[in-house]
């Protein structure tokens, strides 16, 4: 089990040096949890142990940054734009 103080995670001085360096010692104590909970046996059924967000942060490293909209829902939204911009 791993274990950290309140006081190793939260950084308590504001000066930039200080933010920087606890951002990178939160950084990899975070990385260290999720090394140790990908190694627990996952629970009956399941092929893997999942961590809250590690799908959605999966999807938006492989998505790049590009968001997709079906044809529908942005016909929708361009017929609004428009509507908009007639009335004023």
């Amino acid at each position: 089990m791993v274990s950290y103080q309140t006081a190793q995670i939260v950084p308590i001085l504001s000066d930039g040096v200080h933010e920087e360096m606890h951002q990178v010692v939160y950084q990899e104590m975070h990385e260290e949890v999720h090394e140790e909970v990908r190694c627990w046996p996952p629970a009956p059924g399941e092929e893997s142990v999942e961590i809250p967000g590690e799908l959605e942060r999966e999807h938006r490293e492989k998505s790049a940054g590009i968001v997709s909209i079906p044809k529908e829902t942005w016909d929708q939204i361009l017929d609004l734009h428009d509507s908009l911009n007639s009335s004023s």
